[in-house]
């Protein structure tokens, strides 16, 4: 029987109701498109050229290849598409498909899988049949980002982020292409793929509970931070940018929890919680990224090449609650969440996996280490996704940035407009507004003061949250916040972070005589 949830990969990352220099996941690709025996990634200028291309051209860097548009008449093909061979594989129900790319002002990407799926026709009798291109949606770091609900196909369909064949008689699929369509409303920018992937598996969560044949002690420094402590609005759900933000920032970016989260939304999901997505953000920053179905020793491998892992599990701290797996040590309860895997350790004899879990209370807390039969037992998907070093070659020059803003004190008590050389930048009503779903229009304004100590990472120290004001200025009770500081100067930071438009960062000095308010 299928799963029925929307999707059994996004679902789990609602997340809180309490709230290749080393070969790892998979051997890279061959020419004849499989690579292991269930994942599969084009990634080079060699396995680009294997597939079909229309108005796109193939290019040695950035990463070790990749597909922008064709430029015609000193412009910019406005369409263009890249088709891969079809991909013979072990019989699968389900496929998470993963893409990296860049994504320019004007210019989104769009990735989409069609099967061979063995079913029964209305005679009774097992048949093979193409389903049709099933679609993750449009993307982009700087678009309405929306994954796409069609169900209309009577062979298979996505659903969010999973790549599921319909039927309850055992129905599956033994061959897939993969295609990547690139759109510009720029003729002078163009989006550019670096890597596309897909992992198949059948049966959900078979192979999460294979047993390990690897010992490894090994524990990787990486940034933890708790996600309930962050924008009240959005907390409870953002563990799948949280991690993100964790991954990356091992890798020495200095991402905040909300940067990450508002990028990561899902407008038509309504969530922050699609795989596919998380593993194309940190594409979008320059970083090799992609999910895939594993087991214990996929992991394993991951850790010991130095890599991180995500992971999705559901689970319990209570031992009585019998709906869960129980989880000595958690946080507490959720029937879906994301966390960090960074090592593994065995102590008197027992197994250890070590953990960034962000439904911890705070920063401090958020290392776990957790008994590994009792880890397997709620990573019960076996969907994992790992973020590998930064591409060479311009990967990740058109991520989102931070502009650096002015704050300038209005005619109102304690309130600043925001500008960009001379001209204002208007905080849209409604933009911090707890609303559900997000919008276009919706967003963050955070701030933190310096308080003299040193932070391993920016998303470590302490965050206020703060509110825009009717006439598109941003609310900041300078006098208030003066006064704590019983005189002692500090500088106030202020973060605008958006779901699609522009970003930035803006400094105010706090108890300077040239502060007027």
């Amino acid at each position: 029987m299928k799963k029925g949830l929307k999707s059994a990969l996004a679902i789990v990352l609602v997340c809180l109701i309490a709230g290749i220099p080393v070969q790892t996941f998979a051997r890279h690709a061959k020419t004849s498109g499989k690579e292991s025996d269930h994942t599969y990634i084009i990634s080079s200028a060699k396995e680009f050229s294997t597939g079909t291309l229309q108005n796109v051209t193939i290019h040695q860097r950035p990463g070790d290849g990749a597909l922008t548009l064709k430029k015609l008449h000193g412009g910019y093909a406005r369409d263009g598409m890249f088709v891969s061979p079809e991909i013979s594989t072990d019989p699968f129900e389900y496929l998470i498909a993963s893409w990296n790319s860049d994504t320019p002002v004007g210019t989104h990407v769009e990735i989409q899988v069609r099967a061979l799926v063995q079913h029964y026709n209305a005679d009774n009798e097992q048949v093979k049949d193409w389903s049709t291109w099933r679609t993750w949606g449009k993307w982009g770091t700087n678009i309405k980002r929306s994954s796409v609900s069609d169900k209309s196909d009577p062979l298979a369909y996505v659903d969010v982020d999973t790549f599921t064949v319909r039927g309850s008689r055992g129905e599956t699929a033994d061959k897939f292409q993969i295609r990547a369509l690139l759109h510009t409303d720029n003729p002078q920018a163009t989006p550019t793929v670096r890597l596309l992937s897909a992992s198949t598996e059948l049966g959900w969560g078979t192979m999460s509970q294979h047993p390990t044949t690897i010992k490894l002690n090994k524990d990787i420094e990486t940034p933890a931070y708790s996600q309930m402590i962050r924008d009240p609005k959005i907390a409870h759900s953002i563990c799948s940018p949280t991690t993100i933000t964790m991954a990356l920032n091992r890798m020495g970016e200095q991402l905040l929890l909300e940067e990450a989260a508002l990028r990561n939304y899902d407008f038509d999901y309504e969530g922050f919680g699609n795989w596919a997505f998380s593993a194309a953000l940190a594409g979008s920053y320059g970083y090799k990224s992609y999910s895939i179905f594993t087991d214990l020793d996929g992991l394993k491998r991951e850790i010991k090449a130095g890599y991180p892992v995500a992971v999705s599990v559901r689970y319990t701290n209570d031992p009585l609650n019998t709906r869960y797996p129980y989880v000595e040590g958690a946080p507490g309860t959720t029937p879906g969440h994301l966390i960090l895997v960074r090592g593994f350790e065995t102590i008197d004899g027992q197994d250890y996996v070590i953990v960034n879990d962000s439904f911890a209370p705070s920063d401090d807390t958020a290392v776990r280490k957790y008994k590994v039969d009792q880890f397997q037992k709620a990573w019960s998907n076996g969907v994992a996704y790992s973020v590998h070093s930064k591409e060479k070659g311009g990967a990740g020059d058109s991520a989102a940035k931070r502009i650096h803003a002015d704050l300038r004190p209005t005619s109102s008590e304690n309130e600043y407009g925001l500008y960009v050389g001379k001209k204002k930048i208007e905080i849209p009503a409604n933009f911090t507004a707890d609303v559900s779903p997000l919008t276009e229009q919706s967003g963050t304004l955070a701030y933190t003061i310096s308080d003299g100590k040193k932070y391993a990472t920016d998303a470590h120290k302490k965050f206020y949250y703060t509110h825009e004001t009717s006439d598109g200025n941003i609310s900041l009770n300078v006098n208030q916040l003066e006064l704590d500081l019983n005189g002692k100067s500090a500088k106030l930071t202020l973060y605008v972070l958006s779901t699609t438009g522009d970003n930035y960062v803006a400094t105010l000095e706090l108890n300077k005589k040239h502060n007027s308010h």
